[in-house]
């Protein structure tokens, strides 16, 4: 079956910072919320590095981000799948990202995972802004600790 993404979280007038994943999961698809699966560490990480305290709501969530300057974005437009896994995205159409070219604050991109980072360079040649890869938070990745991943993340504070 094919699937299709979310819409981006961007506000053009602020966004600093955008974070770029590859494809929602199955729990994130069905709530309609980026990083809905409760395993993924994504929220939990934000948090703790922006020194907010979460409000488990994904308005409220979404809102302190914008406040940031950060945005959220996938790569993937539609793609089909079974299941969660990156590894398992076939038939993907990207979504246009010129959308970003008009936001003027924009000077850095970060991937969730060197998939999203992949893709992107596949597919896009784009502006002259910084580039991160940061660990992804899924589940799926255990290769490095929760507080390490937040130390990599810290770099969306300061850009």
């Amino acid at each position: 079956m094919r699937k299709q993404s979310l819409p981006p979280k961007i506000d053009k007038k602020t966004v600093r910072v955008l974070i770029l994943g590859t494809f929602p999961g199955e729990e994130s698809l069905r709530k309609r919320e980026y990083y809905g699966n409760n395993r993924n560490t994504f929220w939990e990480i934000i948090f703790r590095v922006l020194k907010k305290k979460d409000p488990y709501v994904y308005c409220e969530r979404i809102e302190i981000l914008k406040k940031a300057g950060i945005g959220l974005w996938d790569i993937i437009k539609s793609c089909e799948r079974e299941g969660s896994a990156d590894s398992e995205i076939k038939e993907a159409v990207v979504n246009k990202l010129e959308k970003i070219n008009n936001c003027s604050q924009l000077k850095t991109i970060c991937f969730n995972g060197q998939k999203a980072e992949h893709l992107f360079k596949r597919h896009y040649d784009l502006l002259d802004l910084k580039e991160k890869v940061l660990p992804s938070t899924s589940p799926a990745y255990a290769g490095m600790s929760i507080g390490e991943k937040i130390q990599k993340w810290k770099i969306i504070r300061s850009n």
